[in-house]
């Protein structure tokens, strides 16, 4: 049975804002569908959707339009179906799903990986009162937060530690994903504050590398070691 068109809108409306909370994604998700990575693209997708928690009438018809690749190149994007589900062209459709599901987070967000061996950083946090203030001393200052619940921890390791890199010529790397995403008229107990989002989000300072992704299924462990592995130091807080 094809998913009800309010199931269809809701997924529609998801798919726009996995674009909007993260336009640099978007950006670099061209090269997803790219024609030497189209197909492996389309491959993991299709692995992705049948693992989430998408409504199952849309997770089926996914699954049915997907259906195994016989083309190589961009050709491996199937033409017909997904223009229905998801009201785009379906390269586009393709990276927002990519988007929307975590498709490729590697590649897209590929970037400076700190040289420092676990027991090396971990050495480094005993030896302070301040753990983050490994930071400071690590040749790549990122932090992933997982479970970003209201951003008010993102907010202090910004307003703690982005001055003291950025006078030295340093960035900062902040990633926070959470399970909600700050559109959805979820309680602000539980939910990204919007405006401490935006506030974070246009920074002015070019020292600071900020990303937030909502609708991350904070069950999937797989994707968190991945994720959490490019970074110095990772949190995980109560989802």
């Amino acid at each position: 049975m094809p998913p009800d068109q309010r199931v269809i809108a809701d997924f529609r409306r998801r798919l726009r804002e996995a674009v909007e909370n993260n336009r640099e994604a978007w950006a670099a998700s061209r090269r997803l569908v790219a024609p030497s990575a189209a197909a492996e693209t389309v491959q993991r997708l299709q692995a992705a959707v049948a693992g989430s928690s998408l409504d199952p009438d849309i997770r089926q018809a996914l699954l049915q339009v997907l259906g195994p690749a016989h083309h190589d190149g961009q050709q491996a994007i199937p033409q017909e179906g997904l223009r229905e589900l998801t009201g785009l062209n379906p390269t586009k459709a393709v990276r927002n799903l990519c988007l929307l599901l975590g498709v490729g987070a590697g590649a897209v967000e590929a970037g400076p990986v700190s040289s420092m061996a676990q027991d090396q950083v971990e050495a480094a946090v005993r030896s302070h009162d301040n753990p983050f203030d490994v930071l400071l001393e690590a040749d790549v200052a990122s932090v992933v937060d997982c479970g970003a619940g209201d951003l008010t921890f993102a907010e202090k390791v910004v307003e703690q530690y982005l001055g003291p890199l950025e006078r030295g010529g340093r960035v900062l790397i902040l990633h926070a994903f959470d399970r909600l995403n700050p559109q959805e008229p979820f309680s602000t107990f539980v939910q990204a504050d919007r405006d401490r989002l935006q506030q974070l989000r246009r920074r002015s300072s070019p020292a600071l590398r900020f990303r937030y992704d909502g609708n991350r299924d904070m069950l999937d462990l797989a994707s968190w070691r991945q994720a959490c592995a490019r970074y110095t130091i990772a949190v995980c807080r109560g989802a």
